[in-house]
């Protein structure tokens, strides 16, 4: 199946997605939709194929999040293959290999299967805290369970550039916080909020929105959209005063 440069065929035993050469926020919806029409409610490997991509922005990023969710819930492993050595350096700065297992070539991949299994890739709700600069605003990913027993660093230890003044968080992955992440996110909102700063949010269910702004009086500094047009949409308008 093709859908501008998509393609999404089963390969070595996989489900295999190559992606066009760019996701971005027009695109990402649609591709999105299509992946999902392939899944099954039992899944084995699905592999993201890298091999047309030249840039990664956070739409991007989001979007492998999201589907990293929907296949692991599913019993599934999410890998990538034939990244670029850029974007490999990327997703390792951001520390994503630990969640995604990275191959260089198909080759690479088809002798690799058997140790997949082994390192727990499948658990769906680990944490993630991603941050990427773009376009001078900081684009936030979080999502799996903020919770205790998870591994809650990446945001304690966030340190933003003082110059940046907008803050666009992804929390459509966000599953469940307990009173230790609470603590730890409103800390982050703190520090990322203040004069002149511009906090949205988007995707968060209606259930952990509810609870963000009961909790943390979320709604004095941070904003929520339902979907990310929606929040850059607001910037732009914002923007143009």
């Amino acid at each position: 199946m093709e859908n501008d440069a998509l393609m999404v065929e089963n390969k070595l035993g996989a489900l295999w997605i190559r992606f066009p050469d760019s996701i971005t926020l027009d695109n990402s919806c649609d591709i999105e939709w299509i992946i999902k029409e392939n899944f099954k409610d039992q899944m084995g490997n699905v592999v993201l194929d890298f091999s047309r991509i030249n840039n990664l922005y956070s739409s991007g990023l989001g979007l492998m999040i999201r589907i990293r969710k929907y296949v692991n819930e599913r019993g599934g492993i999410l890998c990538i293959v034939n990244i670029a050595e850029r974007l490999h350096e990327m997703l390792n700065a951001l520390n994503l290999d630990k969640v995604f297992p990275i191959y260089k070539t198909d080759v690479e991949y088809e002798i690799s299967q058997d140790d997949l299994w082994k390192k727990k890739y499948n658990e769906h709700n680990q944490f993630l805290f991603v941050s990427q600069l773009e376009n001078n605003m900081y684009r936030i990913n979080i999502s799996g369970e903020m919770v205790a027993s998870q591994d809650l660093s990446a945001c304690i230890e966030f340190t933003p550039l003082e110059s940046v003044n907008i803050f666009v968080l992804d929390l459509s992955s966000l599953e469940l916080v307990d009173s230790s992440g609470v603590a730890i996110l409103k800390k982050l909102l703190l520090k990322i909020g203040g004069n002149n700063k511009l906090c949205l949010a988007f995707g968060a269910n209606q259930l952990i929105r509810d609870a963000l702004v009961v909790l943390l009086d979320a709604s004095g500094f941070l904003t929520f959209y339902d979907d990310e047009k929606s929040a850059l949409n607001e910037i732009m308008r914002l923007a143009g005063k």
